[in-house]
């Protein structure tokens, strides 16, 4: 789960080691992580896809209700968890190619997180019952029941996300196939758009 509360969200975005997607596209000093012992792969690009919210509990006549509100969404890339061979950066022109496969793992995810942003912000304000006998009660229950429906939506979209990711790296040999790569380039240039 990538459900973080706001605090952590905020120590994230300040945090180097992450990238909050973007119109900057990454370079090849993004990646920090340590390098795998992975024959057939010289880069590996780390992302996730981050959902965050609050809950806001009011009193509606004799019942207390709650409120998804501030729904977050973000594609985020992990430089420390990110690496890249040494070869990735040897030959300038294979460089570039690679570089832009490896973008585009993070331009995926940023797709999916819009079509996520899209499922879920019609919650924002929505009224929910909320069960409990004394407030602490009712703040469990209240963000206990919100993460149920986030994860209703969220987890089928993850699962998305990773069959996406999948299909780009098989329909591109990791950005051998320069014409599939090629396409899938001009699917991702809409996001900058």
């Amino acid at each position: 789960m990538n459900f973080t509360e706001m605090d952590d969200l905020a120590v994230l975005r300040s945090d180097e080691d992450y990238i909050f997607w973007d119109v900057r596209e990454l370079t090849k000093d993004d990646f920090h992580g340590p390098i795998e012992d992975v024959q057939e792969t010289i880069a590996r690009t780390y992302t996730t896809m981050q959902l965050d919210w609050d809950e806001k509990i009011f009193q509606k006549e004799s019942s207390f209700h709650f409120r998804i509100e501030n729904i977050r969404t973000d594609a985020i890339f992990g430089r420390k968890k990110s690496w890249a061979k040494p070869e990735f950066y040897e030959n300038h022109e294979r460089h570039s190619g690679m570089l832009k496969h490896e973008q585009g793992h993070f331009d995926l995810c940023e797709e999916c997180i819009r079509q996520l942003r899209d499922k879920v912000m019609h919650l924002e304000g929505q009224d929910f019952t909320c069960e409990g006998d004394n407030e602490e009660v009712r703040k469990e229950l209240a963000h206990k029941e919100a993460t149920r429906i986030m994860e209703e939506i969220y987890n089928p979209e993850t699962q998305r996300h990773s069959n996406l990711q999948r299909e780009y790296e098989e329909q591109t040999n990791h950005g051998w196939y320069i014409d599939q790569q090629n396409i899938w380039d001009a699917r991702f240039q809409k996001l900058r758009e």
